[in-house]
């Protein structure tokens, strides 16, 4: 995925979805990007690099739905302080892990519903104060 230019205005939306195919979310994808939520639905995503999302602090919504990961890096969410949904839905994942939640203090929805879910690690929803689904 090419680099985006930083820009002092903030978008509501980006959505890659339909006829794309996007494998890789590299390292860096989004940084300096201000946008309040990204929707990367039905395309093909097997990897999120670690650090895919660490420079996108205005962001409130992630929806990575319908893709083929099977495992996260523990340091893919770093930096989403402020997000407060994440739909990981559809997708062949085995493992929640305890790291992703510590970084997104605000998260009030976690959507993991038709994965093929093994492992919850220990804390995984620790700090989760404003969860609420």
């Amino acid at each position: 995925m090419p680099a985006f230019t930083a820009s002092s205005t903030v978008y509501d939306l980006l959505t890659i979805n339909g006829g794309t195919t996007l494998a890789t979310v590299q390292r860096g994808a989004f940084n300096g990007m201000k946008v309040k939520e990204i929707s990367l639905w039905s395309i093909g995503v097997t990897t999120i690099q670690s650090g895919a999302f660490h420079d996108v602090g205005d962001l409130v919504k992630l929806s990575l739905y319908n893709n083929q990961m099977e495992t996260i890096p523990d340091d893919a969410f770093n930096g989403l302080k402020q997000l407060k949904t994440l739909c990981l839905c559809s997708n062949p994942l085995k493992t929640v892990n305890a790291s992703w939640c510590s970084q997104m203090p605000a998260l009030e929805m976690l959507q993991l519903q038709n994965n093929q879910l093994e492992t919850i690690q220990d804390g995984a929803f620790n700090g989760l104060n404003q969860l609420n689904t």
